[in-house]
């Protein structure tokens, strides 16, 4: 009984890992795009650069 129940956890533990992966790379994405956003607002606010906006 031990040793099913550890192979009804093994896709379990494999489908966790690919997600804390996918959890890794998003946030680095989201880290990202903050900082791009970040960099823009502050082109914006000195005045320097040019910064496009895109229609909504």
């Amino acid at each position: 009984m031990v040793r099913r129940l550890k192979e009804l956890r093994a896709p379990d533990a494999e489908e966790i890992a690919q997600l804390k992966g996918d959890v890794e790379s998003l946030v680095g994405a989201l880290h990202q795009s903050m900082a791009e956003n970040c960099q823009l607002r502050q082109q914006v606010a000195e005045g320097v650069g040019v910064v496009r906006t895109l229609p909504t």
